[in-house]
This record gives structure tokens, sequence and C-alpha cells, in this order.
């Protein structure tokens, strides 16, 4: 508990609060771009309902985020055309008064100034790329770094030192334009500071190219990927857990550990009951990375769900002898309907995390549960006298469930490992998108209203 509360209010400090808003909400404003014309820039703004930092800062704290836990196909296919794009039809776009040039994608973009797509330097034919060139860059050196000798500019390393020369224009002009990396989905454009800071984009000032900086790996932080566009961050499906979205999100969590949580506790004790928590709320943000794999996450709502299954277990091994909670399950089944209607109505609670928490925590609740043989105590409070009779009829009971109990705990104990296995082997080569779906997770009142809610790529035109 103290910890949800450290570690919230560490969030807010560093990252401050994201607008309280519900939707996306557009802003303008002139900015000066690579060509050095004032023009009006836009970008979308999402809020926050639960009072806390937008959805970059999530990721970057260790939100679920499908594409910082593995090479994402529908992803990278659309980074690969971009690169292709940059590699086959950019080229140096300078101002007539030689103030300055960038790189642009097309000769379209580039419609009153020269554009040059390929030149001639030492007699060999190269493209023209704004600032850099394989014949004047000094460190890394031609000869001994071969990613220069590649056909295509994607492939070229990051020049930091370079000859300075007074042609081909295309060398000796000003750049005016350095990779912006922007949004989510690691889109990138040649731009200014200017303008990049606006966007609340990342400004990469050290390269010349889109191909040469890895925006996916500074959306995601944290800890660096083992090489480039190989994300690996599969920790974030546990470290989401102790992370929440904002001040009301925290409240509820709260809510739930003092009034429930802690009954569990004194029931089971604190190892197993972190047992229960933790992995099942892992097994849900795989069930959620699954459906839903570019909506960031966070919050340990798939474990609660993985408690309140729990919950389920003990009320139903008990339920036969038990007249006081009779009313108990058909209590928690309209508790888990009322919460799965609110995931369907409302898109920012995760109805695949939540099933997911409760499948698991199901599954691990059999494994936890407690053998105990029958007590006197446990029928105090009954209008029963306990005889004889009624004695062996409790005891013959107490036997049969505790049988019950060591034979769901061997089936559990084979599942749980097959139904994470599965479950991994899903997320990390299935990678299908389940349209047919989406509407267990967000109803879409209006064209707009769900936005797809993380099962589609966004447009990457950012021109």
């Amino acid at each position: 508990m103290l910890a949800h509360i450290i570690i919230l209010v560490a969030t807010v400090a560093t990252y401050n609060f994201a607008p309280y808003q519900w939707g996306v909400t557009t802003k303008e404003a002139f900015v000066q771009r690579s060509s050095l014309a004032l023009e009006v820039a836009r970008k979308n703004m999402t809020g926050s309902v639960w009072g806390g930092p937008d959805l970059e800062s999530l990721v970057l704290l260790g939100a679920i985020y499908a594409p910082c836990m593995r090479r994402d196909r529908q992803l990278y296919t659309a980074i690969e055309a971009d690169r292709k794009c940059e590699a086959d039809q950019s080229g140096c776009c300078i101002r007539r008064d030689k103030s300055g040039c960038y790189q642009a994608p097309s000769s379209s973009v580039c419609p009153v100034s020269p554009w040059v797509y390929n030149n001639t330097v030492t007699n060999t034919s190269v493209r023209a790329v704004c600032g850099t060139s394989p014949y004047t860059c000094i460190e890394p050196n031609k000869v001994l770094n071969p990613s220069w000798n590649s056909a295509s500019i994607s492939d070229w390393p990051i020049c930091s030192q370079a000859v300075n020369v007074s042609t081909p224009s295309y060398l000796s002009c000003e750049l005016t334009g350095r990779p912006c990396c922007v949004g989510l989905q690691a889109k990138c454009l040649l731009t200014t500071l200017e303008h990049c800071s606006f966007l609340g984009g990342h400004y990469h000032s050290e390269a010349f190219l889109c191909s040469q900086v890895d925006c996916l790996s500074a959306v995601c932080g944290l800890l660096p990927f083992t090489a480039k566009d190989n994300p690996d961050q599969w920790y974030r499906l546990g470290l989401s857990l102790f992370i929440h979205a904002g001040v009301l999100h925290l409240i509820l969590t709260l809510l739930f550990d003092v009034f429930i949580l802690w009954v569990i506790e004194l029931k089971l004790g604190w190892l197993r009951t972190s047992f229960v928590y933790i992995f099942s709320g892992i097994g849900g943000n795989i069930i959620s990375a699954i459906f839903v794999p570019y909506y960031p996450q966070v919050g340990p709502g798939a474990s609660i769900f993985g408690i309140v299954a729990n919950i389920f277990v003990f009320v139903g091994s008990e339920y036969p002898y038990w007249k006081k909670r009779r009313r108990a399950l058909p209590i928690l089944c309209c508790v888990l309907g009322i919460f799965f209607v609110l995931g369907i109505l409302f898109p920012f609670l995760d109805n695949w995390a939540h099933f997911g928490g409760f499948l698991f925590g199901f599954v691990l609740s059999w494994i936890v549960i407690q053998m105990k043989p029958f007590e006197e105590d446990e029928v105090e409070g009954r209008q029963i006298k306990l005889t004889d009779k009624y004695k062996k009829e409790f005891v013959d009971f107490y036997t049969k469930r505790n049988c019950c109990k060591r034979g769901m705990t061997g089936v559990s104990m084979v599942i749980l490992p097959v139904l994470f296995a599965v479950c991994l082997a899903w997320f990390y080569a299935g990678q299908e998108n389940w349209y047919g779906f989406i509407y267990l997770n967000c109803v879409p009142y209006t064209s707009s209203f769900c936005l797809d809610y993380g099962l589609e790529l966004e447009s990457r035109n950012l021109y």
C-alpha cells in the first residue's frame, strides 16, 4: 500500500498532471518548420480521467505496451516502410538564398528550392544527404566502418566529426531539420527543435536521418533494448502492477486493499496472497497485451480480479455447509457483471486484463488453498446441535472436501505453466489483431469514441 502511494507521488512530481479530460483534443500553434517558414502545426492531446500523467509518461514509467516488449510485426512493417521511403525517395532541399537545408521526403515537399537527389563527390556517385557523406566524415571513418559502403542511406552511421567543405552545396549548407521522434508508435520526421518541442517529441540533434535513430527505444525508456529494433522489456508485465494512472486510480486500489485484501491476507498469509496477487496480475497483463497491444495499461486491476477469483474459490469450496454465505456467490457474480459492463462502456477500463487476472487467479487459488481438518468452532453460530451424528457428517464432508481440494491443486499445478506458456507464445508468435473482440472492451457510440483503443496503428503522416 505504501509502495503504491510513494510511486504515484514520485510519478506526478516527475511528469506532472495531464489535462483532466476524456478523449482527444487538438492544439494549434505557429511554429518554424525545416523550410524556415512559419506554419500552423497541430497536435492531438490525450488527457487523463484518473488525474495523473499522460500515456507517454506512463510508458516511460513501465506501463504494459506491446511494442516495447516484442518486435511487433505490424509496427515494424510500418517503420521499415518509412525507412525505405526515406532511402529511396528523400533528397536534400536547399533554400535558394543558401540560408539552410533539410532532408525532404520527396521533391513535392521542396517545390520552390533546389532538391538534390544524387551528387558527385570525388568522381563517385552517392546519394545526397544534407550535412553528411561517406567521403567527408572523419569519425566514423569510411575505411573502418563498412556501413558507409551500403547502397542504402538508411544504413549509414551517424557522423560525429567531418571535414569542412565548400562544395557541394548540400554538404556546406546549415542543417535546419533533424530527426524528431513523436508519439507512442515510433513516428519520425525531420524538423526544427521548436516544432519538435511543440509536438512533445524527442529531438536528435546528433543525427541526420530518421533511420539513424531508434524512436521506439526513446518512447519506451527504462533499460535499453539488447539490440536495435529488438524490444525486449518483458519485465513490464510485473512492473506495471505497481504503477497507477492517477490519484483516482490509486484511491480505488487503496479501498480494495483496506476492505478486502487484508481479509484475504489474514486467511491465506502474506506469502500465499502475494503469490496469487502478483502472478494473476502478470497473467492478466499478458492477456491484455495480446488483445489491446497499442494502448498502454497500468495498475493492479488484473491482480485485484485474481484476488476476487480467490474469494470465489473459497466461497465455492465452503458453500454446501455455510448457510450464511449462500448469498456470497450471487453477489460476487453481480459485482463481476457490473465491472464487465463498465469495462465495455468506458474504454479506459481494461476488460481483458480483468478477465485474464480472474482466469489466472482462479487457477492459482486452487494451488494455495488451505487443507484443514474439521473444527467444532467452524459451526459456531449455526443453529445445529453438534451431536455425534452431525459431527460425523461434518467430518466426512471435510474429508471429502480436502480430497477434492488436493485433486484440484494437482490439476491446477499442471494447468498453470501450460496456461502461461500458451499465452506467452500467443503474445510473441501469434500477433494477430482480434477485431471481433474490440466490443468487449469498448462500444463505439460515435465514429471516434473508441479510437480503436489499442487495436490498430495510427496514421504515420506527420508532414
